[in-house]
């Protein structure tokens, strides 16, 4: 009969192999998409048809899902900050002043361009607390650089830092949780400076319609 500890062995075993598997598998992380909290529903309400969809499910949520994950265990939880961001973003994108809605008849092609872009705001806050989080160190970044290819060079090295941390962790065998599995995936997947530079630009975007708030 075999000993409890030897059982014991074999779960905690069969446990690491498992999460191990799955933490070598390729998530899309475009596929997934949270509940937005309550105080940001109004941004994601405000924005365009074409915005919305790549916040929710193109290249901004995608880009928001992979930081979110990649910095997760760093970014503190600030929950009242989170919120406070959330109720004052969307009082400024309900502004018609600051968010005017675009029409064919009067824009044309550039009509769904219209209005604040909050596409990075949205996709943060459908991807998760900690890329809300990130949303705001970006903020930050972009308010000390004049040169946008300054912040995202910044995002770069913060990007490609990380994803070496992590790795270097994994070959130090460093105990692996459940809930270490997209932080993994996130440092195994690409972030092209490309997809930053979007993510930058909408972030900047995004402060200049909220400088003309009052």
């Amino acid at each position: 009969m075999a000993s409890f500890g030897k059982i014991t062995n074999s779960l905690v075993t069969g446990v690491n192999e498992n999460t191990l598997a799955l933490a070598n598998l390729n998530f899309d992380f475009s596929l997934v998409r949270v509940q937005a909290p309550e105080e940001y529903s109004a941004v994601g309400s405000a924005l365009g048809t074409n915005r919305r969809e790549n916040a929710e499910y193109g290249i901004s949520h995608r880009t928001a899902r992979k930081l979110g994950a990649l910095f997760e265990a760093l970014v503190p939880s600030v929950p009242k900050l989170i919120s406070a961001y959330g109720s004052r973003s969307s009082e400024i994108i309900k502004a018609p002043d600051l968010n005017p809605s675009g029409s064919p008849r009067s824009h044309g092609a550039f009509a769904a361009f219209v209005g604040a872009d909050a596409t990075s705001l949205w996709a943060a806050a459908t991807s998760s607390t900690t890329a809300i989080g990130l949303h705001l160190l970006d903020c930050l970044l972009a308010r000390s650089f004049n040169d946008p290819a300054q912040s995202t060079s910044v995002w770069v090295e913060l990007v490609s830092e990380r994803q070496r941390e992590i790795v270097r962790s994994r070959s130090r065998g460093a105990d692996l949780r459940f809930a270490d599995i997209a932080t993994l995936n996130a440092a195994s997947q690409q972030i092209p400076r490309e997809e930053l530079r979007l993510w930058d630009a909408s972030v900047i975007a995004w402060l200049l319609a909220a400088d003309t708030a009052r």
